[in-house]
C-alpha cells in the first residue's frame, strides 16, 4: 500500500559488484531508496512506496567469473 516500507532481499553465494534496476533503469542509493549489503545479503529498501514505484526490480551480481541476476515485480495498491 502507498506509504508503506518495502524491502527486497537477494542472497548470493559470491559477491563483488551489485546493481539494482527498476524497470531496467539503475536504482541509486538516495533518501528514497536504501541499498544495503550485509555479508551475502543485498537489500533494496523503499521507505515509502508510491504508485510510481510499482514495476519490475532486478538485482545483478558480477564477478570475474560472470554475472547472475534475479528479479521480482512490485505492485503498489491504493489503500
Amino acid at each position: 500500500m502507498i506509504g508503506r516500507c518495502v524491502s527486497v532481499l537477494c542472497v548470493w553465494l559470491w559477491l563483488v559488484q551489485i546493481a539494482w534496476f527498476h524497470n531496467d533503469k539503475p536504482v541509486k542509493d538516495s533518501k528514497d531508496f536504501e541499498l544495503l549489503v550485509e555479508g551475502d545479503r543485498c537489500s533494496l529498501v523503499i521507505h515509502e512506496v508510491y504508485l510510481e514505484d510499482s514495476g519490475d526490480y532486478k538485482c545483478t551480481a558480477r564477478n570475474v567469473n560472470g554475472m547472475a541476476h534475479t528479479s521480482c515485480r512490485l505492485m503498489v495498491e491504493r489503500e
